[in-house]
């Protein structure tokens, strides 16, 4: 990314988003929505290299499957179905009681996989284009550990506030701030049309209005002249609300 309202891409998911993997793999353990969130938080007490996964330090250091697809593990795609089938199964292998024990390790290590597959991405992406910042955004640059792991990098680093991370309507805002106008095809529509339109609405109301008040008006002068017709007249004045009429 050089300018606000342009980007290249260098890398993009093959099949699943982060953020999508990390609440799917909340799911399975039987944790709330948000699932980042909740998965972040049981994380915190476990043993990130308890369980090795796709896509972590650990996977890569022993020779797993993502040095054997070289082609991939040289690129710089993400992939996180593999990390959720993983996840799957090891929870199949597990009873119940051993998920229930080990909920903060498995929490921790499969989020470490996937904080593992950013960042590894992220610093191949910085040496290839030679650049020395770093720009992130979305709902996973909410991620404690993320952030930390983050901040480490010899860069120049561009992160929102955490409650900044997950506002779709700031995003959208930003690049709606900074990104071309859109006119083509589209009707060009001035200041004096719109007030215009805007006093024609208001015409057409009217008359609805004035019959709308008109009709509460002579209600309630006649629940003042006749108070033993009090229960009748509330009745009237309720038929007049839904009506916008007298009664």
């Amino acid at each position: 990314m050089r300018e606000h309202d342009g980007f290249e891409v260098l890398g993009r998911t093959l099949d699943d988003a982060a953020g999508e993997a990390f609440d799917k793999g909340a799911r399975m353990l039987g944790l709330g929505y948000p699932g980042g969130a909740a998965l972040e938080r049981l994380a915190r007490g476990g043993d990130p290299g308890a369980f090795v996964f796709p896509g972590s330090r650990g996977e890569r250091a022993r020779g797993g499957r993502g040095v054997q697809r070289q082609a991939f593990a040289d690129g710089l795609d993400f992939s996180f179905a593999g990390l959720k089938t993983a996840l799957l199964y090891r929870l199949r292998e597990l009873s119940e009681q051993e998920t229930s024990d080990d909920a903060s390790d498995l929490a921790a290590s499969y989020q470490a996989a996937i904080v593992d597959s950013l960042l590894d991405r992220a610093e191949r992406a910085l040496e290839r284009t030679g650049l020395d910042r770093l720009a992130v955004g979305g709902g996973v640059a909410a991620n404690g550990v993320l952030r930390e792991r983050l901040a480490e990098l010899d860069v120049t680093l561009h992160v929102p506030a955490r409650v900044l991370c997950t506002d779709n309507a700031a995003m959208i805002a930003s690049a709606a701030r900074y990104g071309e106008r859109l006119t083509a095809g589209l009707p060009s529509v001035r200041r004096s049309d719109q007030r215009a339109a805007r006093a024609a609405a208001g015409a057409r109301l009217q008359p609805a209005r004035a019959r709308h008040r008109s009709g509460r008006g002579a209600a309630a002068r006649l629940l003042r002249a006749h108070p033993s017709d009090r229960a009748r007249w509330r009745g009237a004045v309720r038929l007049s609300d839904r009506r916008g009429g007298s009664a």
